[in-house]
């Protein structure tokens, strides 16, 4: 009897299982969203841009979305734009409480290489690190729907310190004269929303005639109280914040009795909304005499004091620094041409 000839079994079972092996092996990494660069250093007022970078990793993608959450105490959106790889339709979200909701993308032709949902455009507003955090990310091809990997980023805000300085740093006066000096606020990349000084003097050498508001803390602002030789809490308040260098207050001084001493600066603070920062101090020094102009104190304004001038004070200062009598930010022939007109022979005894 012949028997019957035939396929073998098994390898029609190892090909099936080889070819279950390749299906499963074929099958796509998982997508992957981020925040690209994934660590930005920055400066307070700089500007700069992160992209919420989507990887397909092997599928095509029809559509992308993506909430992302950041500090808005920290930085504000300047503007969110199409990073251009959904080419189809794009929407750039709604900025609320620290939020850009439904950020989102569509493609007809479907995106298979990594490429930018969308580039953030922020403004460093005061510093500190914070996480750029990705939420609610989903991306879809055809068929499916897909949970992709996150990736946040962080940032890294810096800034120099505030500054609060007495302006101009040296003041050259006679005795009767009165003058000005003003306490400056140089907020540093911050936005200043309070700044608080106290100011220390010499009673024996000026009296204080005034103190008036700077203008830079447009809601409201205290001139402090005078008594022993400290002006107890000048402060000034802004609702609009003060981001460039201006004036807490102007104190007007009169000249009574010569000398050199020196206005200090103490208890100083300013205020962002979110915290309380001590600030670097600059004082200034208040040179009092007899006879203004006298530089080299012989009781004469002279041609020695000319070349004091030329030699020690000339050229660009801070105005109504020490030799700049017009005030005009220069000690130069202006200057001396002052100095001869007004001031000029002995001194008053």
């Amino acid at each position: 009897m012949r028997l019957r000839r035939g396929l073998s079994p098994l390898p029609l079972f190892f090909a099936a299982l080889s070819l279950f092996g390749v299906w499963m092996g074929a099958s796509a990494a998982q997508p992957v969203i981020s925040i690209v660069p994934s660590a930005t250093d920055v400066s307070v007022g700089e500007e700069f841009s992160v992209f919420v970078e989507v990887d397909p990793a092997g599928y095509t993608l029809q559509m992308a979305h993506a909430d992302i959450i950041y500090d808005e105490t920290k930085v504000s959106i300047v503007e969110v734009k199409n990073g251009g790889a959904f080419e189809y339709m794009f929407n750039n979200g709604t900025i609320l409480d620290g939020i850009i909701d439904d950020i989102m993308g569509l493609s007809l032709r479907g995106v298979s290489s990594k490429g930018n949902l969308a580039e953030i455009v922020m403004r460093a507003e005061n510093p500190g690190n914070f996480t750029i955090g990705i939420s609610d990310a989903g991306v879809g091809t055809e068929n499916e729907t897909i949970t992709p990997i996150i990736n946040n980023g962080t940032v890294c805000i810096s800034a120099p310190m505030p500054v609060i300085s007495i302006k101009p740093s040296s003041v050259d006066v006679s005795v009767g004269e009165e003058f000005s000096v003003f306490v400056e606020v140089d907020p540093a990349g911050y936005t200043l929303q309070m700044a608080h000084a106290d100011i220390i003097y010499d009673e024996t050498k000026v009296s204080i005639v005034e103190v008036k508001n700077g203008g830079a803390f447009e809601y409201m602002f205290h001139g402090g109280t005078i008594e022993d030789g400290i002006i107890n809490d000048i402060m000034g308040l802004s609702q609009e914040g003060v981001t460039t260098v201006g004036n807490l207050a102007e104190i007007v001084m009169r000249a009574e009795s010569p000398g050199e001493f020196e206005i200090g600066i103490s208890d100083a603070s300013v205020g962002t909304e979110t915290e309380t920062i001590s600030p670097s101090i600059y004082n200034g020094t208040v040179s009092i005499s007899i006879c203004r102009g006298d530089f080299n104190g012989d009781g004469y304004v002279n041609i020695d004091d000319v070349v004091y001038m030329v030699v020690n004070l000339w050229g660009p200062c801070e105005p109504g620094a020490t030799g700049d009598f017009n005030g005009d930010g220069y000690v130069n022939i202006l200057d001396v041409i002052y100095m001869v007109i007004h001031l000029w022979g002995r001194c008053p005894q």
